[in-house]
């Protein structure tokens, strides 16, 4: 019936006001659960923190619980399986609550009917609002599909594929010829026609000289 229970001691007082510090078991029906309690009291307003296990309807559930507190508002960070029926469900878990309003950030499964999936989730809770980001499978009935997901959640999507055209314009290409080379066989041609008008001139005088004699 103490007011507030001896530091250090092993089990709290029942009816107690505040359980003591280092309590292994915190008193029935204490305000507070004390710190680092192995269990929880039953009806605290406040879970001890860092308890094994979280108190049956206490308004928030102590940090790092191992397991959150049936009813409680709030589940702990980081617990292992928040409780049922949560406002929130605790960050990191490895089990979403049931009908929680927030699914717990990094949870392997997001809760049933919760307001939005858990971030990273591996299947998207049924009936979700928005479906988590990169889950595996998509929610059920969920009225934003997931980024990323194998399988859409939607029934009758619409898909509207764009018809891209694209337009080759066919190049003409004008080769000019070389100055140079022109002139080269402009050059080559008079050549040949002056070696044939030396012959002709070489192959006359030989005949005029053959028959002079």
């Amino acid at each position: 019936g103490n007011t507030t229970a001896g530091t250090g001691d092993t089990t709290a007082g029942t009816g107690d006001t505040t359980a003591g510090t280092g309590d292994t078991t915190a008193g029935t029906g204490d305000t507070t659960a004390g710190t680092g309690d192995t269990t929880a009291g039953t009806g605290d307003t406040t879970a001890g923190t860092g308890d094994t296990t979280a108190g049956t309807g206490e308004t928030t559930a102590g940090t790092g619980d191992t397991t959150a507190g049936t009813g409680d508002t709030t589940a702990g960070t980081g617990d292992t399986t928040p409780g049922t029926g949560d406002t929130t469900a605790g960050t990191g878990d490895t089990t979403a609550g049931t009908g929680d309003t927030t699914a717990g950030t990094g949870d392997t499964t997001a809760g049933t009917g919760d307001t939005t999936a858990g971030t990273g989730d591996t299947t998207a809770g049924t009936g979700d609002t928005t479906a988590g980001t990169e889950d595996t499978t998509a929610g059920t009935g969920d009225t934003t599909a997931d980024t990323d997901d194998t399988t859409a959640s939607e029934t009758q999507q619409t898909t509207v594929s764009t018809q891209q055209t694209t337009t080759v314009s066919s190049a003409t290409s004008t080769t000019q010829p070389n100055s140079s080379q022109s002139s080269t066989k402009n050059n080559n041609g008079n050549m040949i026609n002056k070696s044939i008008t030396v012959v002709m001139v070489w192959f006359s005088f030989l005949a005029y000289f053959f028959f002079s004699f």
